[in-house]
């Protein structure tokens, strides 16, 4: 019997998800079957606040921030502590420095 599972991605497995065609993220969706799943796949503040940076490091085009906008707001946001929002921006603050 193959029972739904819920899962939490990792930033590189979102990451993939922002690339248009990503040929590793259809094959993670395939594995883990996630679009299908009765649960929504969870991510976590870091991850938004490392999602953050990459884009802002990066220089991604607008379709790529798009992408990621419409990837973000498709999962379920795990809050790790009461200050998220501001913990997830500074996360991506410090990944950012070199």
């Amino acid at each position: 019997m193959n029972v739904a599972k819920p899962y939490r991605l990792d930033t590189n497995v979102v990451l993939h998800a922002t690339r248009q065609a990503s040929p590793v993220s259809a094959a993670i969706d395939a594995q883990f079957q996630l679009r299908q799943s009765p649960f929504r796949p969870a991510i976590s503040e870091v991850t938004v606040g490392e999602l953050w940076a990459f884009a802002q490091s990066s220089k991604w085009r607008q379709a790529r921030r798009e992408r990621e906008t419409s990837v973000k707001f498709s999962f379920l946001l795990l809050i790790l502590n009461p200050g998220a929002q501001h913990s997830a921006r500074q996360q991506g603050r410090v990944q950012t420095v070199r």
